[in-house]
């Protein structure tokens, strides 16, 4: 079931404009019925959230519906900051995750 939601959502979010994501939205609605109804009533309810993507370029618009370019960094940190259990002066974090940032940026 999950296969399925997220293959017909993924119809919606790589859409190029919004016209096409409002009838990827339409598809889903018709194919979906009513094993998920509450996905297809929100839609109408928090219509800016889902399509405001569609206000930027399409290069923005890709970054902004998938976490592929945010995973990796938060998987830096995690792990350049799981190895100190203490940072005493308040700013020995942020040159930490500055630090770890840095040297994934050269690999």
């Amino acid at each position: 079931m999950v296969a399925f939601v997220t293959a017909n959502l993924k119809e919606i979010y790589i859409a190029s404009n919004e016209p096409e994501a409002q009838l990827g939205r339409e598809r889903f609605a018709d194919k979906s019925g009513d094993p998920y109804p509450k996905i297809s009533k929100s839609w109408p309810k928090d219509r800016p959230k889902f399509f405001m993507p569609f206000e930027y370029p399409p290069k923005i618009h890709e970054v902004i519906y998938t976490t592929n370019a945010i995973e990796p960094l938060n998987n830096v940190i995690h792990k350049a900051t799981k190895l100190h259990k203490v940072f005493p002066p308040n700013n020995s974090t942020m040159k930490v995750v500055y630090l770890a940032v840095q040297a994934a940026l050269k690999k």
